[in-house]
């Protein structure tokens, strides 16, 4: 799967994060002074699917971009979705993530559990092209 640096400004997530989690991300990206994975993100509504923490952290840096995998999300079947436990594992489906992000509301942490049929892949992308 291509990886190309997506504009922070034009993402929109669907799930609030643990800020926690936030501070570790920006802690490890700052540290590392590179970008190691990719955002997985909805080339039609740019939703991101996978990676809260990881924009979150992004904007505490200052970043203007970020890497990420562009997908289909509705139409790929290659990547599925369903609700972490103990949420019933199909209460959470793609047009709910897609709808709760263009309302511009937020599920909470860890709602959505996304798994793909493709590897993402590693990356050491750094800070200065971002």
């Amino acid at each position: 799967m291509p990886v190309e640096l997506v504009d922070l400004s034009l993402l929109r997530p669907h799930e609030e994060t643990y800020n926690w989690r936030v501070e570790e991300m920006f802690t490890k990206i700052q540290s590392n002074g590179f970008f190691h994975k990719p955002l997985l993100v909805d080339s039609v509504t740019k939703t991101i699917l996978d990676g809260h923490h990881r924009y979150e952290a992004s904007l505490r840096l200052g970043l203007n971009r970020v890497p990420a995998i562009l997908i289909d999300y509705e139409n790929d079947h290659r990547i599925e979705v369903e609700a972490w436990p103990p949420a019933p594992f199909d209460s959470v489906t793609k047009k709910l993530v897609i709808e709760t992000s263009m309302q511009k509301l937020l599920m909470k942490p860890k709602s959505s559990k996304h798994t793909t049929k493709f590897e993402i892949p590693r990356l050491r992308i750094p800070l200065t092209e971002l």
